[in-house]
């Protein structure tokens, strides 16, 4: 079979450690497997099965990989200038710029992503791995007698635009969701295609995670409480919710420093999180580690797992995390129920400090009877 994989980039993050794992259940000595992506980069590229043949987008990809930093300018480069009648096609999207930004936001994003020419060849099965982006391109550019698309997020946070996806998804056989509570909810909205909706987990091969956590971490090297939160600098991960409550703990006289290992893809987000740091004076407690090919280090060296998003298809890495036998805190996302030692918290910055400080306060009890 000749089987094609859509992605964006091997970027140390969820979805693409995920994809690692799901690699390994694939039969490459009888399969011709294609990965295709958006940019042939990323920490976890050498990672990937030398079965699997790595391809780059011709023409197109940073449309991929673009964030609110240079969007206009990809957009403009990549888009405008090469497809002036299509885009002035898209501009007609606009006024709904105005009312709904995110749902304006991807039409001409998808309106982007339509001028590009299909991609060659002819598969038995193509497979959106990496979300609704790749999942359009797979859809609309990609020949293939089968089609399966993975989301790997929670499809209300952020809304997304019903008409639209529901459009999409009639073009694909199966959608995996990593979401138990995303496939009912997709069942509910789509009951005319219920059935392609399935639920799977993502895995994790915790004999390479606690292989890679052998590796030493300096950065971590401190008499201080290490709290460790892995993910991308985006307000969906929720750092500005637990902010307060870290400075909190600190001005009470916990010595606390919370390193924050992921890519940046909201450098606005970040900013304010660097000002609010700046403000209460905890600046130099708040690590911004950046992008890592090994997060596991991290979560080995770490005293306490801080996951306080405000939603998770899954939350990989807490799940990792638990690995090692952390101590995790996080907001009710579903692979707490795979973690031990998990204090479930609420989406509030005082039920973050509460948690945190019970952890803290037994900690330090367990210390002096030792």
């Amino acid at each position: 079979m000749k089987i094609l994989i859509s992605g964006i980039t091997m970027a140390a993050a969820g979805t693409e450690r995920s994809f690692l794992t799901y690699a390994e259940s694939l039969d490459c000595e009888n399969n011709e497997i294609t990965l295709l992506l958006a940019e042939k980069s990323g920490a976890l590229l050498p990672y990937v099965p030398d079965g699997i043949k790595t391809e780059e987008m011709k023409s197109g990809g940073a449309l991929f990989t673009m964030n609110g930093k240079n969007a206009k300018s990809v957009l403009l480069r990549e888009f405008v200038l090469r497809h002036p009648l299509c885009a002035l096609k898209a501009a007609r999207y606009l006024p709904l710029y105005i009312r709904n930004r995110g749902f304006a936001a991807m039409r001409i994003w998808l309106c982007a992503m339509r001028s590009l020419p299909p991609f060659d060849g002819e598969y038995d099965e193509a497979v959106a791995y990496w979300g609704d982006k790749t999942m359009f391109f797979v859809a609309d550019k990609v020949r293939a007698k089968k089609k399966t698309a993975w989301l790997h997020f929670e499809y209300d946070y952020p809304p997304r635009e019903d008409a639209l996806y529901g459009e999409y998804f009639e073009k694909f056989d199966s959608i995996v969701c990593v979401s138990r509570r995303s496939v009912e909810m997709l069942r509910e909205k789509f009951p005319h295609i219920a059935g392609r909706f399935t639920h799977l987990e993502n895995e994790t091969n915790e004999s390479l995670v606690r292989q890679l956590g052998e590796a030493p971490c300096p950065e971590m090297e401190t008499a201080a409480v290490k709290l460790l939160t892995v993910g991308r600098v985006n307000p969906v991960k929720g750092y500005d919710i637990a902010l307060p409550a870290v400075v909190n703990l600190i001005n009470a006289g916990y010595n606390i420093k919370w390193y924050i290992v992921g890519a940046c893809d909201d450098f606005g987000y970040k900013a304010e999180l660097e000002r609010e740091a700046e403000r209460h004076g905890v600046r130099e407690r708040l690590i911004f580690i950046g992008e890592t090919d090994n997060p596991y280090r991290f979560m080995r060296a770490c005293d306490i797992y801080l996951q306080p998003s405000r939603s998770e298809s899954y939350g990989l890495a807490l799940r990792e995390a638990s690995v090692f036998g952390k101590t995790t805190v996080c907001t009710d996302i579903p692979s707490a129920a795979h973690a031990k030692k998990c204090f479930i918290c609420e989406k509030t910055s005082d039920s973050v400090f509460k948690s945190l400080k019970k952890i803290l306060d037994a900690q330090i009890k367990e210390q002096f009877l030792e």
